[in-house]
């Protein structure tokens, strides 16, 4: 061994005063480390011991720099460190590294939130663990204490990417999956099941790219949106139904039910509404009342009510309240075979105008109206009046 060099020596306290000589080194016999005087700094410069056991305890970017692994953790204690003071932010204490990557300086306290940050874009913690990712200063990302916020679009850039939501907690692995690109249309469907691999998935809602959208029961096709409109398989069960179009009711029996609350006819008012424009009622056929069975066929406008057959009008009921034939001495009422039983009037008004009897080709126009004790005829052609001569029978 070469001879014993001894140097001035002193503890850290007395270190703290001692400014020595240029280019003078003492010993700190508390901290068994080296100290470079330049004769005014008190103290002088304490050189790092080789395991860095003499640097100061402290916290950077939550990393416990009390031992020299966590300062190789952090990275600071390299060759490569440019001296100055990092953290500008109030929020992220300062910490003072020198030219040789030793930490002259740091705060002892837990660090309440950190940042990476370039320029307008930056990934920070927040001292309750919520991650904030920002780009161009708007907000795009956070994890939260429940989950992930996304703001603004998520984009899938595989074919095979989906989204899950598992139901393990319920007892069962099954799950419901939204999953893109389906097949050649690039389908999106959103289906449940199939996550056990032995269960086959139950597809709920398909949508084509060509805007074609289908809804499901049970894997079965319900409702599917076409370039007319939806097409509907099964009932369709609504409180309301407003139709701005023709509505075309096609079924095996062709029948359209109308059916009220009780099922007996006279329970609610259960009939079918013409309207215009306005919504105003302009016709109505059903039971328009809750307290009978009537069934109303009743135009509410100042027109005709007409009946016909084969695309053609046979009778009217004018609008103030006249029955007629739809046109003159061509329908009968009743027939040869089928007559009616009686017919109540009272003056019986008879003409054959604009046509012959069978007797002497001539037209006429009478009436029979009821006397006290006698029967009248009087002709309306010119006006004379004649008397039944009657013949009482017991």
């Amino acid at each position: 061994m070469a001879k014993l060099l001894r140097l001035r020596r002193g503890t850290d306290t007395q270190h703290t005063t001692f400014t020595g000589a240029e280019g003078e080194v003492t010993v700190n016999t508390t901290n068994d480390s080296l100290h470079v005087h330049d004769g005014s700094t008190a103290g002088g410069r304490e050189l790092a011991r080789a395991d860095l056991s003499n640097l100061p305890a402290g916290t950077i970017d939550n990393a416990d720099i009390s031992s020299s692994a966590a300062i190789a953790n952090s990275k600071l204690a390299t060759s490569g460190v440019t001296a100055g003071t990092y953290g500008s932010s109030s929020a992220i204490p300062a910490i003072t590294v020198n030219d040789r990557g030793i930490v002259t300086s740091a705060t002892t306290s837990a660090i309440d939130s950190t940042a990476i940050t370039n320029g307008t874009s930056n990934v920070s913690v927040a001292a309750s663990g919520d991650i904030t990712v920002t780009r161009a200063n708007s907000t795009k990302l956070k994890a939260v204490s429940n989950g992930i916020e996304v703001y603004g679009n998520a984009n899938f850039t595989s074919p095979s990417n989906a989204l899950h939501w598992p139901e393990s907690a319920n007892g069962n692995s099954r799950q419901w999956d939204i999953i893109g690109d389906q097949g050649s249309n690039g389908r999106l469907e959103i289906k449940y099941g199939g996550a056990d691999g032995a269960t086959p998935d139950e597809v709920a809602i398909r949508m084509d790219a060509n805007g074609s959208v289908g809804l499901f029961q049970n894997n079965t096709l319900r409702l599917n949106t076409t370039s007319g409109g939806i097409d509907v398989t099964g009932t369709v069960t609504c409180d309301g139904l407003t139709c701005e179009g023709s509505a075309t009711i096609i079924s095996g029996n062709g029948v359209f039910f109308l059916q009220d609350s009780n099922n007996t006819g006279t329970g609610t008012q259960c009939y079918v509404s013409g309207r215009d424009q306005n919504n105003t009622e302009v016709w109505y056929v059903g039971q328009t009342s809750t307290g009978n069975s009537n069934l109303d066929l009743i135009n509410t406008r100042t027109a005709d009510l007409r009946f016909g057959t084969t695309n053609v009008t046979r009778a009217i009921l004018q609008s103030d309240g006249h029955f007629r034939p739809a046109t003159n001495n061509t329908y009968d009422l009743g027939t040869s075979s089928e007559r009616w039983r009686n017919v109540y009037t009272n003056d019986l008004n008879l003409s054959n105008e604009g046509g012959a009897n069978d007797v002497d080709g001539t037209w006429g126009n009478w009436t029979i109206q009821e006397g006290e004790d006698d029967l009248f005829l009087l002709n309306r052609r010119n006006g004379k009046k004649y008397k039944f001569n009657l013949s009482e029978v017991n």
